[in-house]
């Protein structure tokens, strides 16, 4: 390699040349400057007559005094995207450079030979910061405009959700805020219960046709049908008074006791009532001794598979015929609400869980005086009895079981 072709400067390397017109400084390609074209002064349009065939250590043309740029300028030298090495001159724009003058004349041959002068329009595309700026910017208003649609959405969804919500609770607006309180039954009986009572009993021997059973008697459905059966209930009987009254609690029940002494026979009747807190109803089936199988048939069939009735049971001590070993049996004697004609006994087996049970209820309590015997105690209970078909008396039955340990 030749010692010129050596220290020849690369044809790439940029050079600054001076106009000799307007003094102005040109920055170009050394390639550019060697062309066989015309170059001229882009601010004066005055030729800078450089030839080809010139060496590069000579002093007579423009360019033999350009400087190469060594040193970065303040702001660095920017690549200009998009440039073309057809370009006669490669400007280093600033920011600044674009606003003072948007033109560029370069001198070009047309289809004849000729060279021509173009003025060529600058683009005003902006540097990469600004792109990336308007970039920026426009993603953040888009992230932001979305947002908003989001938002505004939810509140709208919110919205109709409460109204949906609010429309099926509207049927308790016209709720009222303090409920009112529900007063307890009291355990004592009054005179004004004890006379709502006495109306009750009076309503219901009254013959005219005015007056609803179904809304004087507990669980109607069943109980009217029963009493147009004409089997139970007070026929002629007449009352004048009230021999003795009370409350008591059965299984959450409040249940009221009159005993009503009957004024045309040597006897008294019991009615009975269940009290809540919305009104007082007679228990017909109680108050007139309804059985599901009548007491005088049961004695007469002698059936020996279980019959459930209504019965009141106290400790007795009868041992006879089949029961008459009181080491195995105990006896119990046994009575039916409002029939006091009907009396048998009935035997359980001690050594049994029923057995032992009965006994701890019925055992007598002792008195506090001396000289007074053991009270007796009554158990009213629903419970399951039948015939011992070894057994031919009518009135010796065996108690299976205890359904309810009340009659209500």
């Amino acid at each position: 390699m030749h010692e010129t072709e050596q220290s020849r400067p690369s044809d790439n390397s940029w050079l600054i040349t001076t106009c000799p017109s307007c003094s102005k400084q040109i920055k170009a390609k050394r390639e550019i400057l060697q062309s066989t074209s015309s170059i001229a002064c882009p601010y004066c349009q005055h030729s800078l007559n450089v030839e080809n065939e010139s060496k590069y250590n000579s002093d007579n043309f423009q360019y033999a005094k350009a400087q190469k740029l060594t040193e970065t300028p303040e702001k660095g030298i920017r690549k200009r995207k998009n440039s073309k090495k057809k370009q006669i001159i490669a400007w280093d724009l600033d920011e600044d450079d674009q606003s003072e003058d948007p033109h560029e004349i370069v001198t070009v041959q047309d289809s004849s030979g000729k060279e021509v002068r173009k003025i060529r329009r600058r683009s005003k595309k902006g540097n990469s910061q600004s792109k990336a700026y308007k970039t920026l910017t426009s993603g953040s208003l888009l992230l932001l405009t979305g947002s908003g649609i989001i938002l505004l959405g939810a509140i709208i969804y919110k919205g109709f959700k409460t109204i949906n919500r609010d429309l099926t609770v509207s049927d308790n607006i016209n709720d009222p805020i303090f409920k009112p309180i529900v007063k307890d039954i009291s355990i004592s009986l009054t005179n004004e219960e004890r006379d709502q009572c006495m109306d009750i009993i009076n309503s219901f021997l009254d013959d005219s046709k005015n007056i609803k059973l179904e809304d004087l008697i507990v669980h109607p459905e069943l109980t009217i049908p029963r009493i147009k059966e004409g089997i139970y209930g007070p026929g002629d009987e007449e009352y004048e008074g009230i021999i003795a009254s009370t409350k008591i609690q059965k299984s959450s029940k409040f249940i009221i006791l009159l005993n009503l002494k009957v004024s045309n026979e040597i006897r008294s009747r019991t009615f009975a009532f269940e009290q809540t807190n919305e009104s007082i109803k007679m228990n017909w089936e109680v108050s007139f001794g309804h059985q599901l199988m009548q007491v005088s048939e049961f004695m007469e069939r002698k059936p020996n598979e279980a019959q459930t009735f209504r019965v009141s049971l106290v400790l007795g001590d009868y041992y006879s015929h089949y029961y008459n070993n009181d080491s195995i049996w105990q006896c119990l004697e046994v009575s039916y609400p409002n029939d006091e004609q009907s009396k048998t006994f009935a035997y359980v087996k001690r050594d049994t869980l029923l057995g032992d049970r009965i006994m701890g209820q019925l055992k007598p309590t002792e008195s506090t005086l001396t000289t007074r015997a053991p009270q007796n105690k009554t158990m009213s209970v629903i419970a399951q009895l039948r015939f011992n078909e070894q057994n031919d008396q009518s009135n010796q039955v065996e108690l299976l079981d205890i359904i309810e340990d009340h009659w209500y």
